[in-house]
């Protein structure tokens, strides 16, 4: 999950999707906590109602992944507003679905939008979530970084890269070693590291001129994870509550091996952070 992510059931597609503003109540069903934090289950009828939303089935239920492996679907975001469900039908929420409208869950506390539905190269279902807001209860009393801060209201920002003056399109920078790492690279990101508390190295300044082959940057090293963290659960095996088994990355996601902006986008260029094989379709870097 990065701002997004993929539970296990869960992953992402390049759809249009709608934002929805914290005072939004009427273009979204929401659906209730699915994730049981201190007896380490999904709650089965929270889970059966998201589907029922998802698929505007309403004789689907969680046990079909359970005794099927896979409900064997893929919605897209539009898919997903394109559904619809009576009122009274899911086993958990009393609210209709109307075409239109988009599926909130919580999930770990937090509240995400359903942006997809597929399944991984093994054949298990996964949904694609995406943080509704960066405004969230359970922000509410957590701490700030050197580079993001949380409001006393639970709003929380982040810089991209750490540094006031590092910008994220420095493409030739280089460490002492003389390799080249792109300020824009998500893998060294003080938001990935730091804020969405992955741990590792990130960039936290650079001498020298955008695009500069003589440029140097400098990286923090060996960040260690907070199990403080407001997404503590999401990214550390041994916290209470962790739900990491029920994670899963790109390279468990077979077309996120190759997609990338010239397939998608008709884009000439390929990006960083894009297909994590090689691209197709004949960009150029």
């Amino acid at each position: 999950m990065c701002g997004g992510g993929a539970i296990h059931w869960l992953n992402n597609e390049r759809s249009s999707i709608n934002a929805t503003q914290n005072t939004d109540t009427t273009s979204y069903v929401m659906v209730d906590e699915i994730w049981n934090e201190t007896e380490g289950y999904f709650n089965g009828g929270a889970l059966s109602s998201l589907l029922q939303y998802i698929t505007g089935n309403e004789d689907i239920n969680a046990s079909d992944i359970t005794t099927q492996g896979s409900i064997g679907q893929t919605k897209t975001s539009a898919d997903i507003r394109d559904t619809q469900l009576a009122a009274g039908n899911t086993y958990t929420n009393d609210s209709s679905k109307v075409v239109g409208q988009d599926v909130q869950v919580t999930f770990g506390g937090l509240t995400w939008q359903v942006v997809h539905l597929t399944q991984d190269i093994y054949g298990n279902d996964i949904v694609t979530l995406w943080l509704s807001s960066n405004v969230q209860d359970e922000f509410v009393g957590a701490s700030s970084g050197a580079h993001h801060s949380i409001s006393s209201s639970g709003v929380l920002t982040s810089r991209w890269s750490g540094g006031s003056s590092l910008y994220n399109w420095y493409f030739n920078v280089k460490d002492t070693n003389g390799n080249i790492t792109p300020t824009n690279m998500y893998s060294t990101s003080y938001i990935r590291v730091v804020t969405l508390n992955n741990g590792g190295d990130y960039i936290s300044s650079q001498s020298g001129n955008y695009d500069d082959s003589s440029s140097v940057m400098t990286l923090t090293t060996d960040v260690p994870q907070d199990e403080n963290s407001v997404f503590a659960m999401f990214t550390m095996n041994d916290v209470a509550g962790s739900v990491t088994e029920y994670l899963v990355t790109p390279r468990q996601v077979a077309y996120q091996e190759t997609e990338n902006a010239n397939t998608q986008f008709g884009n000439s260029n390929y990006y960083p952070n894009e297909a994590y094989g090689t691209p197709g379709g004949s960009g150029s870097w």
